[in-house]
């Protein structure tokens, strides 16, 4: 069995490309840190995108594991990809992807695609480390593509009460989601658990 603890990255400074953390975010990646120090978690795996990278790296110094990047877990759009992209453009892009799951939008992945990549890395990783704990910083898109992929809307609900009426915000800024993963695969244990610095 493998432990995986998902976590959105940190709260950001808001605009294009990739901003860095907030001191509010650096502050709750820190308490997350604290929070895993002992869940004896070996290794931290991260998006490339910067804010989920600074997030893993102040998680990894407090459980004091090292950090690997893997494309996978990268979301499945990001502002400031596409040249002269504005925000209302990006966001109703980002809309007609998630209501329609196979619709690719411009310069990102479909909501199918980022939640098979995310099931890549699950399925994938868990083989290579059985009966490891392990940690993932990703994003809040991409967490939520999968767990609607892959988990029951009543039992999603039934975690996170956030999640009925408001998916999308449901999954917060350092938010913890802890997926157990054996032989029949993976199993939820908690969505979107927030711990306050």
């Amino acid at each position: 069995m493998t432990i995986f603890y998902l976590i959105r990255h940190a709260e950001i400074e808001w605009g294009p490309g990739d901003p860095v953390l907030t001191p509010a975010g650096r502050s709750q990646a820190i308490a997350v840190g604290e929070y895993l120090r002992d869940g004896s978690v070996t290794r931290i795996y991260s998006s490339p995108l910067h804010r989920a990278l600074e997030t893993a790296n102040l998680i990894a110094q407090a459980v004091d594991a090292p950090v690997f990047i893997d494309p996978r877990l990268r979301e499945r759009m990001n502002w400031g990809d596409v040249a002269d992209q504005n925000w209302a453009e990006f966001e109703a892009e980002w809309e007609r992807a998630s209501s329609d799951r196979d619709y690719v939008p411009l310069g990102g992945l479909s909501a199918n695609q980022a939640a098979a990549n995310l099931s890549d890395f699950l399925s994938e990783t868990a083989r290579l480390f059985t009966g490891d704990a392990l940690a993932a910083v990703t994003h809040g898109g991409i967490l939520g593509d999968y767990l609607a992929e892959h988990f029951l809307p009543q039992d999603l609900s039934r975690l996170n009460m956030d999640w009925k009426t408001r998916q999308g915000e449901a999954i917060t800024h350092c938010s913890i989601t802890t997926l157990r993963w054996d032989a029949n695969g993976p199993h939820l244990e908690s969505l979107a658990v927030v711990v306050k610095p």
